[in-house]
Protein backbone atom coordinates (compact mmCIF):
# COMPACT_ATOMS: atom_id res chain seq x y z
CA UNK A 1 0.00 0.00 0.00
CA UNK A 2 1.47 3.32 -0.78
CA UNK A 3 2.20 5.76 1.84
CA UNK A 4 -0.66 9.26 2.06
CA UNK A 5 2.83 11.69 2.27
CA UNK A 6 4.60 9.49 -0.97
CA UNK A 7 6.01 12.12 -3.80
CA UNK A 8 3.44 11.75 -7.00
CA UNK A 9 4.38 11.87 -10.76
CA UNK A 10 1.79 11.13 -13.36
CA UNK A 11 4.77 9.96 -16.01
CA UNK A 12 1.94 10.78 -18.67
CA UNK A 13 1.18 14.50 -18.23
CA UNK A 14 4.20 15.51 -16.31
CA UNK A 15 7.34 13.56 -15.16
CA UNK A 16 8.00 16.06 -12.09
CA UNK A 17 5.50 17.44 -9.76
CA UNK A 18 5.36 20.66 -8.08
CA UNK A 19 7.36 18.98 -4.84
CA UNK A 20 10.04 17.19 -6.73
CA UNK A 21 11.07 20.68 -8.39
CA UNK A 22 11.35 21.87 -4.84
CA UNK A 23 13.36 18.63 -4.42
CA UNK A 24 15.75 19.37 -7.52
CA UNK A 25 16.32 23.22 -6.29
CA UNK A 26 17.64 21.41 -2.76
CA UNK A 27 19.43 18.89 -5.06
CA UNK A 28 21.44 21.98 -7.05
CA UNK A 29 21.92 23.83 -3.23
CA UNK A 30 24.07 20.46 -2.96
CA UNK A 31 26.74 21.06 -5.25
CA UNK A 32 29.40 22.36 -2.69
CA UNK A 33 29.29 19.89 -0.46
CA UNK A 34 29.44 16.93 -3.27
CA UNK A 35 32.37 18.58 -3.93
CA UNK A 36 34.26 19.14 -1.50
CA UNK A 37 33.68 15.62 0.03
CA UNK A 38 34.15 13.94 -3.94
CA UNK A 39 37.52 15.42 -3.81
CA UNK A 40 38.43 14.57 -0.39
CA UNK A 41 40.95 12.23 0.85
CA UNK A 42 38.26 10.00 2.66
CA UNK A 43 39.06 6.11 2.10
CA UNK A 44 36.73 5.19 -1.15
CA UNK A 45 35.42 2.33 1.20
CA UNK A 46 34.99 4.73 4.70
CA UNK A 47 32.79 6.80 2.13
CA UNK A 48 31.09 3.64 0.77
CA UNK A 49 30.21 2.56 4.01
CA UNK A 50 29.11 6.04 5.59
CA UNK A 51 26.91 6.56 2.41
CA UNK A 52 25.13 2.69 3.12
CA UNK A 53 24.71 3.74 6.70
CA UNK A 54 22.90 7.27 5.95
CA UNK A 55 20.22 5.15 3.18
CA UNK A 56 19.78 2.13 6.00
CA UNK A 57 19.62 4.36 9.38
CA UNK A 58 17.98 7.45 8.37
CA UNK A 59 16.64 7.60 4.92
CA UNK A 60 14.70 3.95 4.70
CA UNK A 61 12.26 4.43 7.88
CA UNK A 62 11.53 7.42 7.11
CA UNK A 63 7.93 7.86 4.48
CA UNK A 64 9.94 10.03 2.37
CA UNK A 65 11.59 7.71 0.86
CA UNK A 66 8.78 6.50 -1.01
CA UNK A 67 7.78 8.23 -4.35
CA UNK A 68 4.74 7.28 -6.20
CA UNK A 69 3.29 8.00 -9.38
CA UNK A 70 0.14 6.87 -11.61
CA UNK A 71 0.17 4.70 -14.88
CA UNK A 72 -3.59 5.10 -15.77
CA UNK A 73 -5.69 4.46 -12.79
CA UNK A 74 -2.88 2.14 -11.46
CA UNK A 75 -0.58 3.85 -8.27
CA UNK A 76 2.87 2.78 -8.64
CA UNK A 77 5.34 3.10 -5.76
CA UNK A 78 9.16 3.33 -5.57
CA UNK A 79 11.53 3.23 -2.84
CA UNK A 80 14.26 5.67 -3.18
CA UNK A 81 15.86 4.11 -0.58
CA UNK A 82 16.30 1.19 -2.63
CA UNK A 83 17.16 3.17 -5.76
CA UNK A 84 20.24 4.86 -4.02
CA UNK A 85 21.72 1.41 -2.66
CA UNK A 86 21.19 0.02 -5.87
CA UNK A 87 22.61 3.11 -7.73
CA UNK A 88 25.54 3.06 -5.32
CA UNK A 89 25.82 -0.93 -5.51
CA UNK A 90 26.71 -1.00 -9.64
CA UNK A 91 28.42 2.17 -9.83
CA UNK A 92 31.35 0.69 -10.12
CA UNK A 93 30.69 -1.23 -13.10
CA UNK A 94 29.45 1.54 -15.01
CA UNK A 95 31.63 4.27 -14.18
CA UNK A 96 34.86 2.80 -11.83
CA UNK A 97 35.89 3.75 -9.09
CA UNK A 98 35.17 7.62 -9.78
CA UNK A 99 31.56 6.51 -10.48
CA UNK A 100 31.17 5.39 -7.14
CA UNK A 101 33.03 7.89 -5.29
CA UNK A 102 30.43 10.25 -7.27
CA UNK A 103 27.43 8.47 -6.18
CA UNK A 104 28.62 8.38 -2.12
CA UNK A 105 29.89 11.37 -2.02
CA UNK A 106 26.61 12.72 -3.21
CA UNK A 107 24.94 10.68 -0.40
CA UNK A 108 27.55 11.52 2.69
CA UNK A 109 26.49 15.50 1.46
CA UNK A 110 23.09 14.77 2.75
CA UNK A 111 24.31 13.94 4.86
CA UNK A 112 26.00 17.16 6.51
CA UNK A 113 22.67 18.92 5.69
CA UNK A 114 20.26 20.07 8.29
CA UNK A 115 17.39 18.13 6.66
CA UNK A 116 18.77 15.10 6.09
CA UNK A 117 16.08 13.18 4.97
CA UNK A 118 14.75 16.05 2.14
CA UNK A 119 18.16 16.15 1.04
CA UNK A 120 18.46 12.44 0.50
CA UNK A 121 14.89 12.19 -1.09
CA UNK A 122 15.83 15.19 -3.12
CA UNK A 123 18.91 12.74 -4.62
CA UNK A 124 17.20 9.85 -4.62
CA UNK A 125 14.21 11.69 -6.75
CA UNK A 126 16.21 12.88 -9.20
CA UNK A 127 18.22 10.22 -9.74
CA UNK A 128 15.79 8.41 -10.83
CA UNK A 129 13.75 10.57 -12.33
CA UNK A 130 16.63 12.10 -14.49
CA UNK A 131 18.68 9.07 -14.86
CA UNK A 132 17.02 5.85 -14.39
CA UNK A 133 13.71 6.82 -16.14
CA UNK A 134 15.31 7.53 -19.34
CA UNK A 135 15.90 3.53 -20.26
CA UNK A 136 11.96 3.28 -20.19
CA UNK A 137 10.20 6.86 -21.02
CA UNK A 138 9.32 7.74 -24.47
CA UNK A 139 9.01 11.10 -23.05
CA UNK A 140 11.29 13.75 -24.40
CA UNK A 141 12.75 16.57 -22.48
CA UNK A 142 10.35 18.54 -24.00
CA UNK A 143 7.93 17.55 -22.23
CA UNK A 144 8.95 17.61 -18.61
CA UNK A 145 8.33 20.16 -16.95
CA UNK A 146 11.72 20.56 -14.78
CA UNK A 147 12.82 24.30 -14.55
CA UNK A 148 16.58 23.76 -13.48
CA UNK A 149 19.09 21.60 -13.96
CA UNK A 150 21.33 19.78 -11.40
CA UNK A 151 24.98 21.50 -11.55
CA UNK A 152 26.68 18.71 -8.70
CA UNK A 153 29.01 16.52 -10.05
CA UNK A 154 32.39 16.94 -11.54
CA UNK A 155 32.43 17.61 -14.67
CA UNK A 156 30.69 20.80 -13.71
CA UNK A 157 26.80 21.75 -15.12
CA UNK A 158 28.75 24.52 -17.05
CA UNK A 159 31.23 21.91 -18.94
CA UNK A 160 28.74 19.84 -19.65
CA UNK A 161 26.49 22.20 -21.64
CA UNK A 162 29.53 23.47 -23.41
CA UNK A 163 28.77 19.54 -24.44
CA UNK A 164 25.49 18.79 -25.02
CA UNK A 165 24.86 20.02 -28.49
CA UNK A 166 21.55 20.07 -30.19
CA UNK A 167 19.07 17.39 -30.53
CA UNK A 168 18.57 15.26 -32.36
CA UNK A 169 16.57 14.77 -35.78
CA UNK A 170 14.36 12.82 -37.33
CA UNK A 171 16.23 9.67 -38.47
CA UNK A 172 13.99 7.15 -36.69
CA UNK A 173 13.14 5.33 -40.09
CA UNK A 174 16.64 4.88 -40.90
CA UNK A 175 17.74 3.69 -37.21
CA UNK A 176 15.44 0.53 -38.45
CA UNK A 177 16.45 0.10 -41.94
CA UNK A 178 20.42 0.23 -40.87
CA UNK A 179 19.78 -1.88 -38.27
CA UNK A 180 18.50 -4.44 -40.22
CA UNK A 181 21.15 -4.43 -42.48
CA UNK A 182 23.83 -4.32 -39.77
CA UNK A 183 22.25 -7.50 -37.99
CA UNK A 184 21.30 -9.57 -41.65
CA UNK A 185 17.58 -9.13 -41.17
CA UNK A 186 17.40 -11.05 -38.55
CA UNK A 187 16.84 -11.10 -34.70
CA UNK A 188 20.79 -11.30 -32.79
CA UNK A 189 19.22 -13.08 -30.00
CA UNK A 190 16.78 -15.75 -31.12
CA UNK A 191 18.15 -15.88 -35.39
CA UNK A 192 14.59 -15.18 -36.25
CA UNK A 193 14.03 -13.68 -39.74
CA UNK A 194 12.86 -10.57 -40.54
CA UNK A 195 10.43 -11.02 -43.93
CA UNK A 196 12.57 -8.72 -45.62
CA UNK A 197 15.61 -10.53 -45.86
CA UNK A 198 16.61 -11.32 -49.30
CA UNK A 199 17.02 -14.87 -48.80
CA UNK A 200 14.53 -16.34 -46.40
CA UNK A 201 15.39 -19.57 -44.84
CA UNK A 202 12.10 -21.21 -44.48
CA UNK A 203 13.36 -23.46 -41.59
CA UNK A 204 13.74 -20.48 -39.68
CA UNK A 205 10.77 -18.78 -38.14
CA UNK A 206 10.19 -14.97 -39.75
CA UNK A 207 9.21 -12.38 -37.06
CA UNK A 208 8.24 -8.68 -38.13
CA UNK A 209 12.00 -7.27 -36.13
CA UNK A 210 11.47 -4.10 -34.38
CA UNK A 211 14.61 -1.78 -33.53
CA UNK A 212 15.30 -0.62 -30.19
CA UNK A 213 17.67 1.82 -28.43
CA UNK A 214 18.92 0.50 -24.82
CA UNK A 215 19.57 4.87 -24.35
CA UNK A 216 15.70 5.73 -25.66
CA UNK A 217 15.79 8.00 -28.86
CA UNK A 218 13.64 10.87 -26.41
CA UNK A 219 16.96 11.54 -24.68
CA UNK A 220 18.13 13.46 -27.31
CA UNK A 221 14.99 15.08 -28.30
CA UNK A 222 15.07 18.72 -26.50
CA UNK A 223 14.71 22.47 -27.33
CA UNK A 224 18.08 23.84 -28.77
CA UNK A 225 17.58 26.86 -27.22
CA UNK A 226 19.78 26.93 -23.84
CA UNK A 227 17.15 29.11 -22.29
CA UNK A 228 14.75 26.33 -22.66
CA UNK A 229 13.28 23.88 -19.57
CA UNK A 230 13.68 21.03 -22.30
CA UNK A 231 17.77 21.84 -22.67
CA UNK A 232 17.90 22.82 -18.55
CA UNK A 233 16.42 19.21 -18.38
CA UNK A 234 18.44 17.46 -20.69
CA UNK A 235 21.41 19.25 -19.39
CA UNK A 236 20.78 17.49 -16.02
CA UNK A 237 20.08 13.77 -17.63
CA UNK A 238 23.69 14.25 -19.40
CA UNK A 239 25.04 15.56 -16.23
CA UNK A 240 24.59 12.96 -14.04
CA UNK A 241 25.02 10.08 -17.28
CA UNK A 242 28.65 11.54 -17.15
CA UNK A 243 29.58 11.10 -13.77
CA UNK A 244 27.53 7.96 -12.96
CA UNK A 245 29.08 6.30 -16.34
CA UNK A 246 32.45 8.59 -16.56
CA UNK A 247 31.57 9.03 -19.88
CA UNK A 248 34.38 11.08 -21.63
CA UNK A 249 32.37 14.85 -22.52
CA UNK A 250 33.90 14.16 -25.98
CA UNK A 251 31.24 11.20 -26.08
CA UNK A 252 29.02 12.93 -24.55
CA UNK A 253 29.23 16.04 -27.62
CA UNK A 254 29.01 13.00 -30.29
CA UNK A 255 26.09 11.03 -28.41
CA UNK A 256 22.95 13.19 -30.30
CA UNK A 257 24.72 12.27 -33.59
CA UNK A 258 25.11 8.38 -32.89
CA UNK A 259 21.56 7.73 -31.16
CA UNK A 260 20.30 6.65 -34.16
CA UNK A 261 23.28 5.01 -36.14
CA UNK A 262 24.06 1.42 -34.96
CA UNK A 263 26.93 1.26 -37.03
Amino acid sequence: MVQNRSYFLDPLSSLISTSSRASVETYKSLKEGITRVEQSQIDPQELVDAAEKLIKEKFAPDLRSTFAYKEGSETISVKLDAVMSTMLAYAEDCGGERGKRYVASAIVACGEQQDVVGSLAALGMTWLTHFLFIFKSNRSHETQPDQEPHDLATPTLQETTLYVGEGVGHRKGAFQEDLMIRDGYKCVVTGFQDPSHPALDPNIPKFDLQGAHILRRAIAKFDNDRGSDSFNSAVTTFDILVNYTRLPLKTLEELHDHLDDPR
